[in-house]
């Protein structure tokens, strides 16, 4: 099992875009989950170069 504890930030009243924009980022909450997605991060696959078909 993978724990992953969230931390959601939110911007104050700077303007329309920035006050709707609510970033979430995920922790490992332990060293066995972080020993995972680091080696989930190290096996993924490449990303495909060219990009879409135009």
């Amino acid at each position: 099992m993978v724990g992953l504890p969230t931390v959601i930030a939110t911007f104050g009243p700077l303007d329309v875009g920035a006050s709707d924009l609510a970033p979430e980022t995920f922790l490992p909450a332990d060293e066995d989950s972080a020993a995972l997605l680091r080696e989930l991060a190290a096996t993924r696959l490449e990303p495909q170069h060219g990009g879409p078909p135009r």
